[in-house]
């Protein structure tokens, strides 16, 4: 299928989950795929994770969201002395560290994206206010657990991640979709073709499951 878009939720670190997801979906270039964010923390391989992003981007049109982990990551960097040469370390992963290849990636990320049909954001949004006018807190950090929005403005059905569906189900509120399906915890990384209704979810067992909305 041509034109697909794709959003793919929080990776947290699931580099095998990844590979699988992106494995099924053989992403050519007219495919736009959008990440929802938070590649980074809690799993066992963000470095992996960002490095098939970047190798993903000669793939398809890919559109990567800024989360709050990833802002928090760019944070400690900016906010410490640089020793030329030498990697940051992921001070949650305590292990990993980057370079600055992986923060040319973050700081490449978007805080939003839209199409005709629906717009993209990483945690949550305001209902009555424009996408570009959305303050940071509510799209990095805001859960929907304290608050559920309205339709927003636009009639556009979000599409966001961050609040994490334990169940391994994705939150589908008619205006609202999140997908954040808990790979880090022994959940599943979904990646849902907004046009089509398709949901494909892959986890870090490399087992692989596919369903509609």
């Amino acid at each position: 299928m041509k034109d697909r878009v794709i959003a793919i939720g929080d990776i947290h670190g699931c580099a095998t989950a990844l590979r699988v997801l992106i494995r099924e979906l053989k992403p050519n270039p007219q495919d736009t795929i959008i990440t929802l964010g938070d590649y980074v923390n809690r799993g066992p391989d963000s470095r992996g994770v960002i490095d098939h992003l970047i190798d993903l981007q000669s793939k398809c049109k890919l559109i990567p969201l800024l989360g709050n982990h990833d802002q928090m990551l760019l944070s400690n960097r900016a906010n410490r002395s640089q020793i030329p040469g030498k990697p940051i370390r992921d001070q949650e992963n305590g292990l990993e560290s980057f370079n600055s290849k992986h923060f040319d990636f973050l700081n490449s990320c978007r805080k939003h994206y839209e199409i005709d049909s629906h717009f993209f954001l990483h945690a949550n949004y305001d209902a009555k206010k424009s996408l570009d006018d959305q303050d940071d807190y509510t799209m990095l950090w805001s859960h929907l657990d304290s608050r559920l929005p309205k339709r927003h403005t636009s009639k556009k059905i979000a599409v966001v991640g961050h609040t994490e569906q334990q169940s391994g189900e994705i939150l589908n509120q008619g205006h609202l979709i999140c997908i954040d399906t808990y790979c880090y915890g022994d959940g599943w990384l979904t990646a849902l073709d907004v046009r089509s209704g398709t949901l494909w979810q892959a986890n870090q067992e490399s087992e692989i499951r596919q369903s509609r909305l």
